[in-house]
């Protein structure tokens, strides 16, 4: 398993990225199956990426002030940002009907991911160091949304597989 073996900065930058990209990947299949099909879908996308991205600023911005509002942007979850917007792009091109079960597998893939690579060590120190004072509550939530997203999610689109297509 990944846990047990050692991970330097680069393993973290690829893993993160992954994890990105795999995030983008579902998020953006579920947000286009719910779709229209004449809907604006890249500006409907690029807007839910765009929102993303600010309310990640904004939480960091929040939590440990101006000065680390984009401490989150490291080069993994940049690349992440790009590789899950091409892999999107290219999943996008296939027949409809196999958007759900795209996302379906791109979550699977997620929650594979984040429950075999070990915590960052650079990431935990840091978060060691922080105290969130008054924002206690709000990041316990945060923390159990994110990790509840997934499941959430693959539950939703089970319901929907089993109700057949949206006509």
């Amino acid at each position: 398993a990944l846990a047990n073996t050692h991970f330097d900065a680069s393993r973290f930058m690829l893993a993160e990225a992954l994890v990105v990209a795999a995030t983008i990947l579902a998020a953006g299949l579920t947000a286009s199956a719910l779709m229209h099909s004449s809907a604006p879908r890249w500006r409907l996308l690029s807007a839910l990426l765009l929102a993303t991205v600010l309310a990640r600023a904004l939480s960091w911005t929040l939590l440990f002030g101006t000065a680390h509002t984009f401490d989150w942007l490291t080069a993994g979850a940049l690349g992440g940002l790009v590789l899950g917007a091409l892999v999107l792009s290219a999943a996008l091109k296939v027949p409809r009907r196999f958007w759900p079960a795209g996302a379906a597998l791109a979550t699977l893939g997620l929650i594979a991911l984040v429950n075999t690579i070990p915590p960052n060590p650079f990431f935990s120190d840091w978060l060691g160091a922080w105290r969130p004072g008054q924002f206690e509550h709000l990041v316990d939530l945060g923390r159990w949304l994110s990790a509840a997203w997934p499941y959430l999610l693959l539950v939703a689109l089970g319901v929907q597989a089993l109700r057949g297509p949206a006509r």
